[in-house]
């Protein structure tokens, strides 16, 4: 796994900041600013302690799910407790745009996503769809426009956007090492995200055998086939429960029929009130509930 640190993806934007060579995002009226003063030099405080910033302190994270689960009685996807949520919109999006200096990456997007859905962003290669998904999971600096993401100003909050999200594959950025094997791909994962291996290994393992998948914990990574990598990678993300699950390029590498599975999977997510991102470039294999997000190649300078 090379998921980068919060750090690595840059810090929480503040009055004035901006990505290079880029203009400041949309801010709120600077009197927001005191308002949330006190309650980010605590958060600060908190994170400069955190060695996994990019995950939840787990105690706290579970202690709301378990509560959720004792007053809904429901458990979700491999054992982790979930709560009725009402839907609602999770991700709010108004002119998104990211430009580098070698030109733009995506401009004036404007979507929402229902909490508990799934999203889809559909585009060729070169589009911008791994930088989108980076940003809407608040590892992206440097972007313009609006976006909330669970009720979370992404400008302001965006170690909060971190923390509620749990990222399963972006590009070749954050992705399964081929020469782990499944046990110590499990290992890696819960020690990003700061939970126990072994209560890690029985949420893989729990998740896999409802999904009818055989994971041998010393197998090679590189050896399992395509569709049984991604749907790993699926899972490992939901080690500690998050409220927003992000996966690049679901069709890679995939025919149509072990496309529609990989689908089924996420599918099982949103219905356990999880909101997926995810993207690919075969609109026509998307679930029809999804809500798709259309990228138009950027036209080259």
């Amino acid at each position: 796994m090379t998921e980068p640190t919060p750090n690595e993806a840059g810090d929480d934007r503040t009055e004035g900041s901006q990505g290079a060579g880029q203009a400041p995002p949309t801010r709120r009226p600077h009197q927001d600013h005191q308002d949330h003063q006190d309650h980010q030099d605590h958060q600060d405080h908190q994170d400069r302690n955190d060695p996994h910033l990019s995950a939840d302190p787990s105690h706290l994270l579970r202690h709301a799910a378990e509560t959720a689960a004792e007053l809904t009685g429901r458990r979700g996807l491999g054992g982790h407790p979930v709560a009725g949520v009402a839907a609602a919109d999770f991700v709010e999006a108004r002119l998104l745009s990211l430009a580098t200096r070698e030109g733009v990456v995506f401009g004036d997007l404007e979507f929402t996503v229902p909490r508990g859905g799934l999203g889809v962003i559909t585009g060729p290669s070169g589009s911008g769809r791994s930088a989108l998904l980076l940003t809407l999971a608040g590892r992206m600096p440097g972007w313009t426009g609006a976006l909330r993401v669970g009720g979370h100003d992404a400008a302001r909050e965006s170690r909060a956007v971190r923390r509620i999200s749990a990222v399963a594959r972006i590009g070749s950025m954050i992705d399964l090492e081929p020469r782990h094997t499944v046990g110590e791909a499990i290992t890696e994962r819960a020690l990003i995200d700061g939970m126990s291996p072994r209560a890690a290994g029985q949420t893989v393992h729990r998740a896999a055998r409802e999904l009818e998948l055989r994971l041998a914990d010393d197998t090679l990574v590189e050896r399992l086939p395509a569709v049984d990598r991604t749907i790993l990678a699926v899972l490992l993300a939901t080690v500690r429960p998050a409220e927003l699950v992000i996966i690049d390029d679901v069709d890679r590498g995939l025919d149509a029929g072990q496309q529609a599975r990989v689908w089924s999977v996420l599918d099982a997510l949103t219905a356990d009130h999880t909101t997926v991102l995810a993207s690919t470039v075969h609109p026509e294999t998307v679930p029809d509930a999804a809500r798709l997000i259309t990228l138009d190649p950027v036209p080259s300078s």
